[in-house]
């Protein structure tokens, strides 16, 4: 897993590599924040924006 550092698996959960277990576990948490405000946002009725290409 070069690129991308972080995948998620559907019917699963995330995958994510990094250069020490502490990196990866805090990518995971990143994402899961990250997901979750923007469930949030779209159960609010607002368009989600895309951040990457």
């Amino acid at each position: 897993m070069a690129d991308p550092p972080l995948v998620v698996l559907r019917a699963h959960d995330l995958t994510s590599a990094a250069a020490t277990v502490e990196q990866a576990r805090l990518q995971a948490i990143s994402v899961d924040g990250l997901t979750r405000l923007s469930l949030r946002t779209v159960s609010a009725g607002r368009t989600r924006i895309d951040c990457w290409p």
